[in-house]
């Protein structure tokens, strides 16, 4: 969830450590620093909240060196504070982290014991006491690095630099995504790809348990055992562009305005026999477990109800983080498939291991397709997304599901298949049109959702899986509690919550459950709740007397539908927050990519 950008340049690395950082804003900090080599010395800055109180500091007073680490920090262990923020700084060494040191308690007091004196409440910071500690012992830089890395548990990535190396960085991996890019004017480390989208022009991943050092001719890696390790550089995918506005006010809106050309190039994906994966292995296996956390797992649920539907294939969706903790019965006949913006979520990464280690085929579905999910699964289908800098998924989730409705069409009975096909491949028309009803949505969420303080969303069967789509939304970037229910459990709880003015955000196109969701209508309004209406032309035209505003969306099919209202929902969401002045791309306590479980 941290960002680590590290450099070696030709001049001056803080232009470049601060480009860096910016790009990684996304993945969610409450904190800030940048540390250089500087004349046998370490100059570090660092300052609590975003990367402009950084800035000034940098502008009073500014440190000067072609070497440099820089890290936005996400607090787990110590509060936001500017004790707590990295790089730490421990004699001549300098470190950045991102992850969890799972024996650094253990470390910490040992290290007191010999005097080792701790300045911060953070795990990391045993990193740069052990890497003091070990050149203090006598050993070489690249030596005394890798006698810390095997001092440590848990799951990291590290950038280092130490003034007894003065021309190189270090940098390891473990179960934490880090990247080495290669560019004109220098070499460079980052935890994402997209911080070297401007300098870098080639690119590597560390595997897990490698480590690597970096200087101007360029880099060397080890493994565990510490052999070498050759690896063919590949090009620079992403273009500096990408991480731009695009004259939008925020990432979110672009990237919403950017999902139908995302679900064309979705919809292009191939999904053919390579490599030993095939619709036979779907339509054969006992069952299919769809695998995610938030917006994913939503993707899984709505998938489960096409693949039992139109293939008749058993299905279920579990939550990652739950899954390898409760028991599941698993057997080598089933598949479990993994679903990812980032491809390092840590909770779904700890899942796949499980699978891994029971014998369960696995496919991953990610947007970035040299991640570890990427890596680690038996078979790997890209969703096509593009990249994604708003922290609320949007276009990355419909992706997914047509991924996933495409994995199930796959192995759909052939008179079920041909309907749905068609509906799939009028997506993107479709949701061209559904964004031209902004302006509709904006008047809900500004009348209904955002004078409220709770919301509740129902769906029924896909439909289900958009309502918790939508309450996520809703809580995670307009901060009103939500809840997503199935219409048919209302009255098993949830209508208790409902009274005069409390907005229902009832997601009903008009379908053969249409009449059901009609009747929970009913029971809403005659409490006096406000109804919010995502639905079609013939949905709003039957509810017109019950409804307080209803959104007619294109019609679709039983497929379609749910994408083209999950589309609504997070527009919902998104002017609901613009209309109560909050940033959508950068709501409070979260993460782009959640690389810690």
């Amino acid at each position: 969830m941290c960002g680590i950008v590290g450099a070696i340049a030709d001049g001056d690395a803080i232009p470049f450590l601060m480009k860096g950082l910016s790009r990684l804003e996304y993945r969610g900090y409450d904190s800030a620093g940048v540390a250089l080599l500087s004349e046998g010395t370490i100059e570090r800055r660092r300052a609590k909240g975003d990367l402009s109180a950084l800035r000034e500091l940098l502008r009073r007073n500014p440190p000067r060196g072609a070497i440099g680490i820089g890290h936005t920090r996400w607090a787990t262990h110590g509060a936001p504070s500017e004790k707590n923020a990295h790089p730490h700084i421990v004699g001549e060494t300098a470190i950045v982290h991102n992850g969890i040191i799972e024996n650094g308690g253990a470390l910490k007091n040992a290290l007191r014991e010999k005097g080792a004196i701790f300045t911060s409440q953070t795990d990391s910071e045993v990193i740069a006491h052990l890497f003091h500690a070990f050149l203090a012992d006598g050993l070489a830089a690249e030596d005394a690095f890798a006698k810390t890395l095997e001092s440590l548990e848990g799951a990291f990535a590290i950038a280092a630099l130490t003034c007894s190396a003065p021309n190189s960085l270090f940098a390891a991996a473990r179960r934490s995504p880090l990247v080495i890019g290669r560019g004109g004017a220098g070499v460079y480390v980052a935890s994402d790809a997209l911080a070297l989208a401007a300098e870098a022009e080639s690119l590597i991943h560390l595997e897990d348990g490698e480590r690597a050092r970096l200087t101007r001719e360029g880099f060397s890696i080890l493994n565990a055992e510490g052999r070498a390790v050759k690896r063919v550089p590949k090009k620079m995918a992403l273009q500096s562009e990408e991480a731009s506005k695009g004259g939008r006010r925020f990432f979110m809106e672009k990237e919403i305005y950017e999902t139908p050309e995302a679900a064309a190039r979705a919809l292009a994906v191939p999904i053919g026999e390579e490599d030993g994966f095939s619709a036979a292995r779907m339509r054969d296996a006992r069952q299919i477990f769809f695998l995610g956390c938030g917006s994913a797992f939503y993707a899984g649920l709505a998938a489960s109800c096409w693949m039992e539907k139109l293939a008749g294939v058993s299905a279920r969706a579990e939550i990652a983080s739950e899954f390898r903790h409760r028991g599941a019965a698993l057997s080598k006949r089933d598949l479990a498939v993994f679903v990812s913006q980032s491809g390092e979520t840590a909770d779904t990464l700890s899942a796949l291991r499980h699978c891994e280690r029971e014998g369960v085929p696995t496919l991953a579905l990610v947007n970035v397709v040299e991640s570890t999910m990427a890596r680690l699964a038996d078979w790997t289908l890209s969703i096509g997304a593009g990249p994604e800098i708003g922290v609320a998924s949007t276009k990355t989730l419909i992706c997914q599901m047509i991924l996933l409705a495409r994995l199930a069409l796959s192995v759909a009975k052939p008179a079920e298949a041909k309907e749905a096909r068609e509906d799939l491949s009028s997506l993107p028309r479709k949701l061209q049109e559904a964004l031209a009803l902004s302006e509709a949505l904006r008047a809900m969420a500004k009348d209904y959702l955002a004078p409220s303080d709770y919301v509740l969303y129902l769906g029924r069967g896909a439909g289900y899986a958009v309502a918790l789509e939508g309450a996520l939304k809703c809580k995670e970037i307009a901060y009103i509690p939500s809840d997503g229910a199935p219409a048919g459990e209302m009255k098993h709880g949830p209508i208790a919550l409902i009274q005069e003015k409390t907005p229902v955000v009832v997601v009903a196109p008009y379908d053969r459950l249409f009449p059901k969701m009609l009747s929970n209508m009913e029971e809403i309004a005659a409490r006096g709740g406000y109804l919010c209406l995502l639905t079609d032309a013939e949905g709003a035209a039957a509810s017109k007397d019950l409804t307080r505003a209803s959104v007619a969306l294109p019609a679709a099919g039983e497929i379609g539908a749910p994408i083209l209202h999950a589309l609504a929902a997070q527009m919902l969401a998104y002017h609901c927050a613009v209309a109560l002045k909050h940033n959508p791309d950068r709501p409070r306590n979260l993460a782009k990519s959640v690389t810690v479980e």
